[in-house]
């Protein structure tokens, strides 16, 4: 069958399927008419990307890029984090600047590697400085002060 006349046949398909055949073997006398399950699962898509293959974009250091559901995300959490301590990110947009504080500056605490230590007379802070997000991002560190998780999602660029 003609793939022109089998894709107008599969449009066409009813309760009683493609019951007129074409030239080249298909339902006629001796075989059923093509039918379509109709009581079959739906495709389930594609598997599961790697993140590597969602963005081009590379998080910064000490964080982990995950993917899902038309977003990405960098992320991390901080543990052990000092006690009181307070997340520090409504300066991404403005100043590329993702961290958290503590008080007070004298509680001694050892920042991750990959931030900067940057205390001042009242508070401490452990920084990411020069962060430049992606277009679109948002910052996810609302649950900072209970699970210690500190990022940002972006739309993810297929």
């Amino acid at each position: 069958m003609r793939s022109e006349a089998l894709i107008a046949c599969l449009l066409a398909v009813s309760a009683l399927g493609c019951a007129q055949g074409g030239s080249d073997g298909d339902a006629g006398p001796d075989r059923p008419p093509l039918m379509v399950d109709a009581g079959s699962e739906p495709d389930a898509g594609p598997p599961p990307r790697d993140p590597s293959e969602c963005t081009a974009y590379v998080c910064p250091p000490g964080m982990e890029l995950t993917a899902l559901g038309g977003q990405a995300r960098c992320s991390r959490v901080i543990s052990p984090r000092p006690s009181g301590a307070r997340r520090y990110c409504h300066f991404l947009t403005s100043h590329g600047v993702l961290g958290f504080s503590w008080m007070p500056a004298s509680l001694v605490f050892t920042c991750p590697p990959e931030m900067e230590a940057a205390p001042n007379a009242e508070a401490g802070y452990c920084l990411y400085r020069e962060v430049a997000p992606p277009a679109g991002f948002e910052t996810a560190c609302e649950d900072f002060e209970t699970t210690g998780e500190l990022g940002f999602v972006f739309p993810c660029e297929l």
